[in-house]
């Protein structure tokens, strides 16, 4: 057992919590819903990058290189001045929706290096110019840019098969706010669909109602020419329709093997426990083992199969 295997194993005592302490802390809290007490629902707006360093969050915190405990009671990060900018560079920088390419455009050069499982040891590289922080720059740039020319849009052709995921007049609310109103779209199969837009915009509202995590209020989703808007979830992950959150996490107690082995059984069984028993594991193991050789290089080794998935660094 090495230092690390070890500190994993603390870390389930109350005395020595590891995981009490990591990179939980946001890179940007300024912009985003949460903090968005405006009467029309303008978070760009209410609370942009200028405000952050004069006003007080309600519900979040953010920093450079930060870390805090896990509840985001007590915050630490990095705080910088080259001498040249007005402020202290404190957080990350970003357009907004008015102001760039759909937003959520950030203009500072950094990279996350290496993180132990534990959280002992963290690295992460930020550029901080020496130069005075173009900030004014950077914002007249992205005004400038025209729409057309700030993405490309490739839209989808007959070659790319059936259909496959279809949304017809769908729509969701909450109260009287309107999130998704008469959505339509077609993908086909091999087809790929970026939805982009500002924070609160109903990204993932629409992809929770096409996963069956929310129910539609109006219109119908048609997955593989069959309606399921009335499936539940699971009922549409057997049909081979997923939804894969922004943060995945595996079931640390699991190997990484048995993680795969639910996914690759739960798509052909009427229970994702069924993939475990006696007399499906075998085949769902080999299936798992196969992905994760094809897609991720991994090779499972016969000697430590079972080996904690909470031990990759990654997840």
């Amino acid at each position: 057992m090495n230092a690390e295997q070890r500190r994993l194993n603390e870390n389930k005592s109350p005395d020595e919590p590891w995981h009490f302490w990591g990179p939980y802390l946001a890179e940007r809290a300024w912009g985003t819903v949460r903090e968005d007490y405006s009467p029309n629902g303008d978070a760009w707006n209410y609370f942009p990058h200028d405000h952050a360093r004069s006003r007080a969050y309600r519900w979040n915190e953010d920093g450079l290189g930060g870390i805090s405990d896990h509840k985001g009671r007590l915050c630490f990060a990095f705080a910088l001045w080259n001498e040249r900018d007005p402020f202290l560079k404190e957080r990350i920088f970003g357009v907004s929706g008015p102001e760039g390419n759909h937003g959520e455009d950030v203009k500072d050069l950094y990279w996350y290096v290496d993180n132990t499982p534990s959280h002992s040891f963290m690295r992460m590289i930020y550029r901080y110019p020496q130069s005075r922080f173009p900030y004014e720059e950077l914002v007249a740039q992205s005004r400038e840019k025209a729409p057309e020319t700030a993405q490309i849009v490739l839209p989808p052709g007959p070659r790319l098969g059936d259909l496959v995921v279809e949304a017809d007049h769908v729509g969701k609310g909450y109260g009287d706010r309107v999130l998704i109103d008469d959505l339509g779209f077609k993908l086909p199969r091999g087809g790929i669909v970026g939805v982009i837009g500002p924070n609160g915009a109903g990204k993932t509202t629409a992809l929770r109602l096409m996963a069956g995590l929310l129910q539609p209020d109006s219109g119908r989703i048609f997955f593989d020419d069959r309606d399921v808007t009335s499936l539940p979830a699971h009922a549409r992950v057997r049909l081979g329709l997923g939804f894969t959150h922004q943060i995945v996490r595996p079931f640390y107690s699991f190997s990484s093997i048995e993680n795969v082995m639910i996914a690759a059984g739960h798509r052909h069984t009427t229970s994702p426990w069924r993939a475990l028993t006696r007399r499906s594991r075998q085949a769902a193991r080999e299936r798992a083992a196969a992905i994760l050789e094809r897609d991720h290089r991994v090779h499972v080794r016969p000697s430590r199969p079972w080996r904690n998935a909470g031990h990759r660094s990654s997840g």
